[in-house]
């Protein structure tokens, strides 16, 4: 892969946080993908990294407070 294709491949990781929209996401990472976050968690397979992502864009509730 050449240096502008991952740029812009991080590049479009990088706007999916922004957005919320994992629409490119199987598309950026092989359904086997292995994800690991700084500071510990693990993400296997396609499926979890998109229940992860999903989990982690939606909009935090402080009703209950």
């Amino acid at each position: 892969m050449q240096e502008k294709q991952r740029e812009e491949k991080i590049k479009r990781w990088f706007d999916m946080w922004l957005t919320g929209e994992r629409q490119e996401l199987s598309r950026l990472f092989d359904k086997n993908v292995y994800y690991s976050e700084s500071w510990g968690p693990e993400y296997h397979g396609i499926a979890q990294l998109e229940h992860w992502f999903d989990d982690w864009t939606q909009p935090v509730s402080y009703t209950h407070l």
